[in-house]
């Protein structure tokens, strides 16, 4: 079973941390990430994406890795990928998620998003960096009558152009996990179970790729080193397994 338990060899699970059944299938490292492509499955409903449409992902750690493998699952014709690390890049295109790439240190994210979807701008933009700040990027980069999802969990406070979402009709959406609708709802069957059960279906038949995203396999004793990896070297450092052997 996959869970949203806490780190440890033999964890109690409890009703609310939603457990799945592993398919036979599955690598064990693999469904350790299920909890949390489940969540970005839910940010990812949240803002609709339909057949053909073009969709900029603004950040690419493993929320952004993930999300740009299900617009493509959902039929988006465009996904952007944007981060600052050349490495989180690459990865994107490896795993046929991004169809394009953009580095701001390198390039006009506006001009060259216009360039790509015919000078209207993305009709989608999920924002997953959690820096408040990028918001303007993303109203910047979404068309008239876009949405722009925040995916991402802010930190701190920031001034943002508020002025565009007016003029541009744009549509903000909140994308925290516990959006998820409730596992007897009749309109929207999609809790959190119900996400995580699909997660592993793709998983399991190889739709959905996380084994390219693990950049670290770290020995559970030694889980604080991991913790600073990710934090002092981001760019080099993404998906951390923690080997219990």
């Amino acid at each position: 079973m996959a869970s949203s338990a806490r780190h440890s060899a033999y964890p109690i699970v409890r009703e609310r941390d939603l457990a799945v059944r592993v398919q036979d299938e599955v690598r064990d490292e693999d469904a350790a990430f299920s909890t949390l492509a489940a969540t970005v499955l839910n940010g990812c409903r949240i803002g609709a994406p339909q057949l053909g449409e073009d969709a900029v992902v603004v950040g690419m750690g493993l929320l952004g890795q993930l999300l740009a493998q299900y617009l493509r699952l959902a039929g988006c014709e465009t996904v952007i990928a944007i981060d600052l690390a050349d490495a989180r890049l690459e990865i994107a295109g490896r795993v046929k998620g991004a169809t394009h790439r953009l580095n701001p240190t390198r390039e006009d994210l506006g001009a060259a998003v216009r360039d790509l979807t015919g000078g209207r701008g993305a009709d989608l933009v999920y924002e997953v960096t959690g820096r408040t700040e990028s918001y303007d990027l993303a109203f910047d980069l979404v068309r008239f009558h876009g949405r722009v999802v925040a995916l991402g969990s802010p930190r701190q406070p920031a001034p943002v152009d508020m002025q565009q979402v007016h003029m541009k009709a744009i549509q903000l959406l909140g994308a925290i996990v516990s959006s998820h609708p409730a596992e007897d709802d009749r309109r929207n069957r999609w809790s959190r179970r119900a996400n995580g059960k699909q997660v592993m279906r793709w998983l399991a038949s190889g739709r959905l790729d996380v084994g390219a995203l693990i950049t670290d396999r770290i020995p559970a004793a030694e889980a604080p080193s991991a913790y600073r990896l990710l934090a002092g070297e981001r760019e080099r450092h993404l998906g951390v397994i923690l080997e219990w052997h």
